[in-house]
């Protein structure tokens, strides 16, 4: 008993003031990309700080029950918007489904990926990663949404957008000078026309993606905040609601995250739960109301579909 003691003791001693200071090196993204990576993991922050909770307990460890306090203090105060409504339900007015989703272009679970849509059944639907084969092997399932714009690629940037309701202006635009495009349409839905922007930003895996990923949405929200009434930013945005860009862009009040008040959904590794991190993102202007949020069912690709329902209105 004393070994197996010693052994969680020792373990939990390396392993929270090491999360712990990756959690206060997070806020550092400003400073170095790197540091930016760490803002990321509250979820995985939020385990490891009960974990060494309980530990301390066990242990009765007064300098582990402070480590753990502290982390779990950070790691709570960064998610509780998840948990706190930020939006009442309304039943009036026509109902939006969005639905955003990286297939991942080296996939090829085409028919999984088909019932998912079909079952969400979005109005507007905004799938990242796409190719050549995707947009050939997706056709006979999407052929109800007869308003399209496709901008496929051999690489991971290809976008196509598919709505029930007429495009204009759909057009492929690279913002800030990044690299990788933009979509963007007007949505001409019954109650009003909703401007559309989908991305699928440059990993930060480096400090070009990083310079890259920030530009794009620094630019894109410069442009929406001179925009006026409803916006959609959806995609896999490569970022959480916790690095560095999105704490710069999300308290200008253009856009707020869909997923408020509906918990902690993972979109990207590991699957939805506290593990994976929420990297893919519908955004919404406060002209909208969110009816609903969901994340969808593993189909082969790295990422997890995200389904919004949303009306006009607050």
């Amino acid at each position: 008993m004393k070994k197996c003691s010693r052994a969680i003791e020792n373990l939990v001693q390396f392993f929270l003031p090491l999360g712990l200071m990756f959690q206060v090196l997070g806020f550092g993204g400003s400073l170095y990309w790197v540091l930016d990576i760490f803002s990321h993991g509250q979820g995985q922050f939020f385990l490891l700080g009960v974990f060494g909770l309980l530990a301390a307990l066990f242990l009765r460890s007064l300098k582990l029950f402070s480590l753990s306090v502290c982390s779990l203090i950070l790691s709570v105060s960064a998610l509780l918007p998840l948990y706190y409504p930020s939006s009442v339900a309304d039943e009036q007015g026509e109902e939006l489904r969005v639905l955003s989703l990286n297939v991942l272009t080296s996939n090829t679970h085409y028919e999984e990926v088909s019932h998912y849509i079909h079952d969400a059944h979005p109005d507007v639907l905004l799938l990242v990663e796409v190719s050549d084969e995707w947009v050939k092997a997706l056709e006979p399932s999407l052929a109800e949404y007869q308003h399209r714009y496709l901008m496929p690629r051999p690489d991971n940037f290809g976008m196509a957008l598919y709505s029930r309701y007429p495009l204009e202006e759909a057009k492929k635009r690279f913002f800030g000078g990044a690299s990788t495009p933009a979509l963007t349409a007007q949505i001409m839905t019954p109650q009003q026309k909703v401007s559309f922007y989908g991305v699928h930003t440059y990993p930060p895996l480096s400090a070009y993606g990083t310079s890259n990923r920030n530009r794009l949405l620094r630019a894109l929200v410069a442009e929406a905040q001179e925009v006026k009434g409803p916006q959609i930013l959806a995609g896999d945005l490569n970022t959480s609601r916790w690095g560095m860009i999105m704490r710069e862009l999300l308290p200008l009040g253009v856009f707020r995250d869909s997923a408020d008040g509906r918990g902690y959904h993972a979109t990207w590794f590991g699957g939805d739960g506290l593990v994976g991190l929420p990297i893919d993102m519908v955004l919404v202007s406060p002209d909208f109301t969110v009816q609903g949020f969901e994340v969808g069912p593993d189909v082969g690709s790295d990422h997890r579909g995200v389904l919004t329902r949303l009306r006009l209105g607050h």
